[in-house]
């Protein structure tokens, strides 16, 4: 079956206590569903996604166009030394000790800009861009390509791996601290007495931050119905404490795209932009696969059940990259998470083709 893919652009107005990940967002995208449709129009899509026929595929949500920094290859010690070496010119000495703090952080970064990302699809790996880093070719907190006259590029490479200079967030994530209320006695205790403090990790987005979510919609699906879902999620709001105010956003823009990153002639792996459960069939190597022990909550109707979570799963989140064919279709509806049977886990995986 062909599936189309758009890009919805989304606006944050308030904070957010979840984050914009493929299975939450399919969870309020069947409530939706339901909701708008009935219950019996429901359980018939359900049943697509059962059999593996899925009729959306959502990738998780991306902020102002940064994606997965993607880990082609291994460094070993050897190769990282080969670093220091570059900046052993009579115009560019450094010392042993900046190279390591640069190194340390370039391993933290966990996201990059667009225009690098491509490039790690097409044909660069990571060892690549260091060797470019630093050699001052390339900006160390963009790790995007030098356009502009840079007076002192090895300054500010100092300056960046000492900590002095640092690159921009437009978030700002806070854990902060609540009471439980006790409603035997109305305080801000448990019943046993011991401490009813709690904390909530909330981030806090820029007035002009963006968040990008693609969506692959099943070829026979009429987009009528997609908005009409993605709306009731805007009027109704995203994830934990939404009926306070929490998780509101505006929609900036629903397109759909012929293609979202540079074309990729004869990709010989695929990278996944969703949290994912892989098949056997999937891929014949892991490259580099970064994962996570979820444990889930239902939502809609089934919020307030008397066993609301379900089993604990483990999912690879995005970034992971795969050797193997690419395919439309990649993960699992994942059954018996919870003891109504009736209720699985989405797992499917918004691939992209990469060269590795």
């Amino acid at each position: 079956m062909k599936y189309n893919t758009y890009e919805w652009k989304i606006s944050p107005k308030s904070s957010f206590l979840t984050e914009i990940e493929s299975d939450i967002l399919f969870g309020h995208f069947i409530w939706a569903m339901k909701y708008i449709e009935g219950e019996e129009f429901l359980k018939k899509k359900l049943d697509e996604f059962k059999d593996g026929n899925t009729p959306f595929i959502f990738s998780n949500g991306f902020l102002d166009d940064e994606f997965p920094f993607l880990k082609k290859i291994n460094l070993s010690i050897e190769e990282t030394k080969e670093f220091a070496k570059l900046l052993d010119g009579e115009n560019n000495k450094i010392n042993q000790r900046t190279v390591v703090l640069a190194l340390k952080k370039l391993k933290k970064y966990k996201t990059i800009d667009k225009e690098v990302f491509e490039e790690l699809l097409l044909n660069k790996n990571e060892k690549d861009l260091y060797i470019d880093i630093f050699n001052m070719k390339r900006d160390p907190m963009t790790l995007k390509k030098y356009k502009d006259d840079i007076l002192d590029k090895k300054a500010r490479f100092e300056n960046w791996a000492e900590g002095k200079i640092q690159k921009r967030s437009k978030v700002v994530v806070k854990n902060i601290m609540k009471n439980k209320i006790n409603r035997l006695n109305n305080g801000t205790e448990q019943a046993d007495g011991s401490s009813g403090l709690f904390s909530d990790t909330e981030t806090f987005y820029n007035s002009n931050a963006e968040i990008t979510i693609f969506i692959k919609v099943r070829s026979d699906i009429k987009i009528s119905q997609v908005k009409k879902y993605l709306n009731y999620i805007e009027d109704t709001g995203y994830g934990k404490k939404k009926n306070i105010g929490k998780g509101n956003f505006k929609t900036i823009s629903f397109e759909k795209k012929e293609r979202i990153f540079e074309e990729i002639n004869n990709p010989n792996g695929f990278v996944v932009l969703s949290n994912y459960i892989p098949i056997k069939e999937d891929f014949s190597e892991i490259v580099s696969g970064d994962i996570m022990t979820k444990r889930g909550k239902l939502g809609g109707d089934y919020s307030h059940s008397e066993k609301p979570f379900k089993k604990p799963i483990v999912m690879y989140k995005p970034g992971s990259l795969f050797k193997g064919e690419i395919a439309e279709i990649k993960g699992q509806a994942l059954n018996n998470i919870h003891y109504n049977k009736d209720i699985f886990q989405y797992g499917f995986g918004f691939c992209v083709g990469v060269k590795i």
